[in-house]
This record gives C-alpha cells, sequence and structure tokens, in this order.
C-alpha cells in the first residue's frame, strides 16, 4: 500500500511540474501583453518588466500596499521586487524577491502546487559582520523548465524564486561570458 502512494505522489508532483511553473498564471513564453494583462502593476520596456513594491505604493494616490501585495504577490507572498525578462517580446525567465517571512509562505504554496522540491542544498553564508548564517537553495524541476527558491539571495533578509529554462540559462551564460570578454579589454 506504501509503495502504491509513493508512486502515486510521484505521479502527481510529475504532472504538477509538467504543467509549468508560473507567477500569477504567467509562464515562460507568453507575450508582453500577457505581462500587462496578468501584472498590471509590472512596468513594461522592450527587454524587460520590473515591480517595486515602493514604487507601486507611491505610483497613484488610489494605490495602497494590500492592493499592490495582491497584484504582485506569489502564492499568497508578499513580493518586494520583481524582474521580468523579455526575449524576442516574450517571457523568458521571472526574478521574485522576498523578506524572510514572505519567502517561508512562498515556499509553502511552491510545495502545495507542485510538490516536495526535487533538490534542497543547504549551506552557510556570510554577511557582512562575519557572522555565518544558515541559508538553502530549493529546486523544482529537471533539464528544461526550473524553479528555484534562494533563501538568502543578495543580502540575508532578502530571499528569491526564479522561473528560467534551458534557452534563458543559455542566453544568460553567453551574456556573462560576453560581458567578461568585453571587460576583459579593459586591462
Amino acid at each position: 500500500m506504501r509503495f502504491v502512494v509513493a508512486i502515486a505522489a510521484l505521479l502527481w508532483v510529475g504532472v504538477a511540474q509538467a504543467q509549468g511553473f508560473s507567477y500569477k498564471g504567467l509562464k515562460l513564453g507568453d507575450s508582453v501583453s500577457a505581462v500587462r494583462e496578468k501584472l498590471p502593476t509590472y512596468r513594461c520596456t522592450a527587454t524587460y518588466c520590473e515591480y517595486s513594491m515602493p514604487q507601486c505604493v507611491s505610483a497613484t494616490a488610489s494605490s495602497t500596499r494590500k492592493a499592490c501585495d495582491a497584484s504582485a504577490s506569489f502564492g499568497g507572498a508578499w513580493v518586494n521586487t520583481g524582474f521580468i525578462q523579455l526575449h524576442e517580446g516574450k517571457v523568458s525567465d521571472i526574478l521574485i524577491t522576498f523578506t524572510q517571512e514572505a519567502l517561508a509562505e512562498a515556499v509553502e504554496a511552491a510545495v502545495q502546487a507542485y510538490g516536495q522540491p526535487s533538490s534542497t542544498e543547504s549551506v552557510e553564508v556570510q554577511a557582512r559582520g562575519g557572522a555565518k548564517v544558515p541559508s538553502w537553495t530549493k529546486r523544482w524541476g529537471g533539464k528544461d523548465d526550473r524553479l528555484v527558491m534562494v533563501q538568502r539571495f543578495v543580502d540575508i533578509n532578502t530571499g528569491a524564486a526564479q522561473i528560467t529554462n534551458s534557452a534563458s540559462r543559455e542566453r544568460f551564460e553567453q551574456g556573462r561570458k560576453d560581458r567578461a570578454a568585453k571587460g576583459s579589454r579593459d586591462f
């Protein structure tokens, strides 16, 4: 019986992940018009769309934190910032940052939506003051579509979630190499 339950759970996770990862219904490959429709508080250019909770609240007198949170939340969790990379007018990468408290809520929602992470890596990171603090990286998905959540992102108080696929990771890596080659001319 336990074997049957375990197989059913694995199949459910596989089905959930096969449907692709999304943010407010927005998936990789969607158009910039879909971003504007599903995430109206994001500001878009030709190459990216971005969200900042403080900018959202101050953008109009009628905006409130509650309205901004509702329009940009991830799994019900408050979003500090959001960045959606566009490639040829299509969503190619989604990056969202959270406070640590909101990150815990986002992870819980991701587990409910996609099942347990396919991997979790625990590490220690060093804070600016020298203290060592625990951190983790949780990954859902496989070689192509991937959701990665990181406990300590740019500082020890900020966590992040990123939705990518193999093509967006290849573009990022190529861009990094191009910037390094261009930067090496400074020496």
